[in-house]
C-alpha cells in the first residue's frame, strides 16, 4: 500500500515547535531587559516614553502574529497528522472518477471522487500530499473518516 502521509514529519514539527517556543522565551527575556533599561532612562523624558510605548506595541503585535500564524500552522498540521496516525482505519474499494481541487485558498484539502456499486464517495487528501490517481482504475483505499490514509491499485 502507498502511504500518503509521512509520520516522520511529526517529530520534525515537534522539534520546530520547541525551537519556536525557546526563541520566543529568549525574545521575551530580551524585551524585559529593554523595558527595564527604558524605565531607568525615561524618568521625565516624553520622547523616550513615546519610543518605549511604540516598542511595547510592536512587541505585542509580533507576539500575536507569531502565535497565530507561525505556531498555529505548525500546530494545525501536527494535530491533523496525529489524528491520521491514531484514527480508526476502514477499507474502501472503488473506481476513481475525478479529482476536485478546492477553489478557496483556506481549504487545505482536495476531493477525490470514487464510485463503488453506482454510489459516489468523496475522500479528502491534503494539498501538500498530492497523489496521481488514474481515471477508471480500481483502487483499494484505507481511510480515516473521509481522509485517505493509504491506497493501492487493484488490477
Amino acid at each position: 500500500m502507498n502511504k500518503i502521509y509521512d509520520f516522520c514529519e511529526l517529530d520534525e514539527i515537534r522539534a520546530r515547535q520547541n525551537k519556536l517556543i525557546v526563541n520566543y522565551v529568549i525574545y521575551v527575556l530580551c524585551f524585559v531587559v529593554a523595558i527595564a533599561l527604558a524605565c531607568i532612562c525615561i524618568k521625565n523624558n516624553i520622547l523616550l516614553a513615546a519610543i518605549f510605548f511604540i516598542l511595547l506595541l510592536f512587541f505585542a503585535l509580533f507576539s500575536i502574529v507569531f502565535w497565530k500564524i507561525k505556531y498555529g500552522l505548525l500546530k494545525k498540521r501536527r494535530l491533523f497528522l496525529d489524528d491520521m496516525e491514531s484514527g480508526k482505519r476502514e477499507d474502501y474499494v472503488g473506481i476513481f472518477e475525478e479529482m476536485l481541487s478546492s477553489l478557496s485558498d483556506e481549504d487545505d484539502f482536495d476531493t477525490c471522487v470514487f464510485v463503488a456499486s453506482n454510489k459516489k464517495t468523496n475522500f479528502l487528501i491534503h494539498k501538500q500530499n498530492r497523489t496521481c490517481f488514474l481515471k477508471g482504475k480500481k483502487y483499494h483505499l484505507l481511510h480515516v473518516g473521509n481522509y485517505v490514509y493509504q491506497w493501492k491499485i487493484i488490477e
